[in-house]
């Protein structure tokens, strides 16, 4: 195990990590390519990781698994040591109220998330790659979700934010709970779109300088 810097301890301590299941995985780099760097135009992003699109675990189980550590107070990753300060680093620490507040929206854009359209669906469709089209995610519900109809509503995906999200949730149901129920009953066209799933974010400093250290992100 290796000791984060202090300069480092800081400057994670408004990072955000970010995990979750994409169902059905990408099948080529340009599909991969298009949802990683998606993600990465929700906020300036440390460290992303993939399950390998050629692994046993996506031949197998065709489990296709994102991890992501967002440092959102951030305009860009200075993940570098040769690239961070002491200085720079305690500005951030002062700006504690400002940090935190960005820091939340971040949580909850991404609690939000539900699909992004597939890259080989919207690749050769010129009026969504000049945004003059938005995409709407036509879903079904099964049996176990049928109850959240008329409970939620969704964005339109675009190109320049393909991610599908819930902009109204019934104030009535579970945040947590319901959310991930919703995920597991929709039922989608898996040519259109992929589905995000098993959704998990921490921003636990103490938990994330841990993983960092123990190369376990």
């Amino acid at each position: 195990m290796s000791k984060i810097p202090k300069r480092f301890q800081i400057y994670f301590k408004y990072a955000v990590g970010f995990k979750c299941k994409i169902i059905p995985p990408p099948k080529t780099p340009s599909e991969l390519h298009f949802i990683t760097e998606s993600f990465r135009n929700l906020a300036t992003v440390d460290i992303l990781k993939t399950t390998p699109l050629n692994s046993e675990a996506l031949v197998d189980n065709k489990v296709f698994q994102v991890d992501i550590l967002f440092s959102p107070i951030r305009k860009k990753s200075v993940f570098s040591p040769l690239s961070i300060d002491d200085e720079e680093a305690e500005q951030i620490f002062d700006s504690h109220p400002r940090n935190v507040v960005i820091r939340d929206k971040l949580k909850e854009k991404l609690s939000n998330l539900i699909s992004i359209p597939r890259y080989l669906y919207v690749e050769n469709d010129e009026m969504f790659s000049g945004n003059q089209r938005s995409i709407q995610f036509v879903h079904e519900l099964s049996s176990n979700g049928r109850d959240l109809l008329g409970k939620y509503d969704l964005s339109l995906g675009t190109i320049e934010n393909p991610f599908i999200s819930l902009t109204k949730f019934d104030p009535s149901l579970n945040e947590k709970s319901d959310k991930f129920r919703l995920r597991r009953a929709i039922r989608n066209d898996v040519q259109h779109f992929h589905k995000l799933q098993d959704i998990e974010i921490y921003t636990n400093h103490t938990h994330i300088l841990h993983k960092l250290e123990t190369n376990t992100f």
